[in-house]
Parts: structure tokens; C-alpha cells; sequence
């Protein structure tokens, strides 16, 4: 860094996908025309087959449910978590005619068992009877979303929102109107309709990932017009995973595959607000993000630092109001196979420095990513190397 990072007056991953599915990093994403089938029969062949038992779950009160003009929903949440602690949420729209039948399924099919381990907290809404989340009724989710926001403590004030099948396009929809009330968007399937073409711009900034069975003809031609037109838009999506020779449920996706994708997306999240704490020189959520034993390497030589010593460094900074801006322009998050540990790089840009680098590694620490180490490089055109090692090497002399 050499005294102040560019100051101003954020796998092994174990989402293991089979031989015969592809998945398409950062593509980015786009519209659809679509003419679709709500597969509902299909959803309701599985709905009558459950897998276990609805097991923690609850609804919310019929008299509240009035007051606040709330549909039923179930709740998965995770035994003994208490409302004021922090954790991620999810709400998660369920497919066919989005009854309750259909939240059991999806439930049993990718929910329950991995919200649970993994200390999620699913909020899955039911559909008034003969009626689905669409139009007029997206008003009853966001009365939901912001019972969800009042009543428990939401890892960065964002749900993360999902939706499969007839959910997927609910979701999206959802997502259109609201974008900033979420921390990133599933779909499994699911696609936009073709009159939401000239608003898919407002999704830029929100991470996207779609799931689509390769047979499943009709849902995946339109989610891949919808990703070349997020292509066209420059919106980055996330993965788009098309599971080869598999139909509208794809057997080789489950729970875990999804919560691996999630957590990578709060990882990023964790990053992001890692750097635009730095930015608004606010110390304590800059080093909120630390765990206590990490070491933060900067640009020069002598910036390997434990804790008390970036402390020291830019605290003075940081109690003038003044921080130091980079903004990330690409990154990659892996995970563990055991799910506990995170690593990335990033590019980034800073406007004293140029485009420079990051990356470290995270440590899930009670249900929270906390970073370990965190590495600040300036990457150096080859054909420059020995030149700049040249100066360098003259430099240390001189200071000798």
C-alpha cells in the first residue's frame, strides 16, 4: 500500500455438478417471449409423494395474517435461533399452483434438510386457492418481505430470493419490481416474461443463477434467450446451469447444490460491503468483517499485519472521514467441500493504483463468513518486471 491504499479526500466448490450438466459462469442473462407450462401436474405428482414429514415449520397467525395483509406462509428455521440473531433468509416461491402441497415439495425436494444444517432461514409463501403470485398478488410478498424485514435480523437487511418452476417466474417478477430489497435471485427454472424485456436492466447488481433440464425444451429456450439478452445488457449472470438428457425437475439438482451457490453469493456480499466500508470510512463495519486472527497484506513489502496493527494504520485515516475506494470488477468465490471455508481473488480498480488485485480466504465462524486473510497486489506487466525490480533494487540501497 505504501502508507495509504489509494486514499480518497468485497473450489473446490461443493457444488459438484454431473458429468452431463454445463454451467455457464458469468453469463449474462436476458429475456424471454415465453409461452409456458406450468408443469403443474408434474409438481403435483411429486407433491403427492413426499419425501419426510413438514418438520419445522409454522405459519404465521390468521389474525395477524388480516392485520398485515399477509399470505400463509411456512417458516424452516433452524431450532433455538432467536429472532435478533443475525443470519441469511430466504424466501422461497413454490411451483404449480403454489399451494401448500406445493411448498411441501419443494421443501422435501431442496429446502428443508440443508436450510437447517446450514443455519438458513426459509420463508415459503401459499397462494390464496385458485390463484398464483402474479400481478396483483406480488402485493401480498412484498407485505411479506417486510413482515420478514420487522420481525427477524436479516443478514445484510437483504433476502435472498428463489423460485421454482411457476415460483421461478413469480420470482423474477418479483425481483423486477423490487431489485434492491434482495441479496441475490434463483430460479429452477424460471425466466421473465417477454413483456418485462425492457426492464431487465434494473437486475444489474443483483447476482442471478438459473437451473434448467436440457430436455426441458420450451423453459430452456427461453432462459437461454433470456441470458443472451443479459448478455446484450451487460448483467452478469452468475451460473447458468443446463443439466444435459434431464427434464423439468432435474434429478442431479439438489438442496446442496443450491446452498453452495447461496453461500457463495454471501460471500460476495461480505466482500462488497467489505469494500464500500473502506470507502465510507466507516472502521468498525470495515473490521467487522475480520475475523480475530487475520492478516491483512498490502501492496508494499513491509504490510503483513495482524489486527492491532492495521488497527494503527488506518484508524487516524478512518477517523478523518477518510477511506480508500476500490471497486471490484470481477471476482470468484470457491468453497470447502465441508462448506466452512471460502477463497477468492477479485479484480479491482482504485483510482491511484490503477487495476490491482485481491484475494484471501474466509472462515464460516457461527454461521457468519468472517475473512482470515485478505491480499492486496499490484499486478505487473511482464515487460516491465525487470525494469521496476531495477528501481526497487535502487530504492532499498539508497535507504540502506
Amino acid at each position: 500500500m505504501n502508507a495509504v491504499p489509494g486514499l480518497n479526500d468485497a473450489s473446490i466448490q461443493s457444488q459438484t455438478l454431473p458429468p452431463n450438466a454445463h454451467t455457464f459462469h458469468r453469463s449474462h442473462i436476458l429475456l424471454l417471449t415465453p409461452t409456458l407450462l406450468c408443469c403443474s401436474t408434474l409438481w403435483s405428482v411429486i407433491a403427492a409423494n413426499p419425501q419426510t414429514d413438514v418438520s419445522g415449520t409454522s405459519t404465521t397467525d390468521p389474525a395477524q395474517a388480516a392485520q398485515e395483509a399477509l399470505p400463509e406462509f411456512d417458516l424452516l428455521r433452524p431450532e433455538g435461533m432467536q429472532n435478533d440473531s443475525i443470519g441469511p433468509v430466504l424466501l422461497a416461491l413454490p411451483p404449480g399452483d403454489q399451494s401448500r402441497a406445493m411448498v411441501n415439495a419443494a421443501h422435501d425436494l431442496y429446502w428443508r434438510d440443508e436450510a437447517l444444517r446450514q443455519g438458513w432461514t426459509v420463508v415459503s409463501p401459499i397462494a390464496p386457492t385458485g390463484e398464483v403470485f402474479r400481478g396483483d398478488n406480488l402485493s401480498l410478498l412484498h407485505n411479506l418481505l417486510t413482515h420478514i424485514e420487522n420481525t427477524y435480523a436479516v443478514e445484510g437487511g437483504k433476502v435472498h430470493l428463489a423460485g421454482v418452476s411457476n415460483g421461478g417466474r413469480s420470482a423474477f417478477e418479483l425481483a423486477l419490481r423490487s431489485p434492491d430489497r434482495f441479496a441475490s435471485l434463483s430460479a429452477l427454472p424460471g425466466m421473465p416474461d417477454e413483456s418485462s424485456f425492457e426492464q431487465l436492466e434494473r437486475l444489474a447488481g443483483l447476482p442471478v443463477a438459473m437451473y434448467v433440464g436440457g430436455d426441458d425444451e420450451g423453459w430452456r429456450d427461453n432462459m437461454e434467450r433470456a441470458a443472451e439478452r443479459m448478455r446484450e445488457l451487460n448483467i452478469p449472470l452468475q451460473s447458468f446451469t443446463i443439466f444435459e438428457g434431464e427434464s423439468h425437475t432435474p434429478k442431479s439438482l439438489n438442496g446442496t447444490q443450491l446452498f453452495n451457490s447461496l453461500e457463495r453469493f454471501r460471500v460476495a456480499r461480505v466482500l462488497e460491503d467489505f469494500h464500500a466500508a473502506a470507502s465510507e470510512a466507516d472502521g468498525q463495519r470495515y473490521f467487522d468483517h475480520f475475523a480475530p486472527s487475520a492478516i491483512f497484506m498490502g501492496t508494499d513489502g513491509s504490510e503483513r499485519w495482524n489486527l492491532e496493527a492495521f488497527h494503527a494504520f488506518a484508524d487516524p485515516y478512518f477517523s478523518e472521514g477518510k477511506g480508500w475506494t476500490y471497486t471490484a470488477l470481477e471476482r470468484s468465490v470457491f468453497l470447502s467441500p465441508d462448506g466452512n471455508f471460502a477463497w477468492f481473488d477479485e479484480s479491482l480498480n482504485n483510482a491511484s493504483y490503477g487495476d490491482v488485485r485481491g484475494s484471501g480466504v474466509l472462515l464460516r465462524q457461527k454461521g457468519r463468513w468472517k475473512i482470515v486473510q485478505y491480499n492486496l497486489s499490484i499486478p505487473l506487466p511482464n515487460d516491465l518486471t525487470k525494469s521496476i525490480i531495477e528501481l526497487v533494487r535502487q530504492a532499498e540501497h539508497e535507504a540502506r
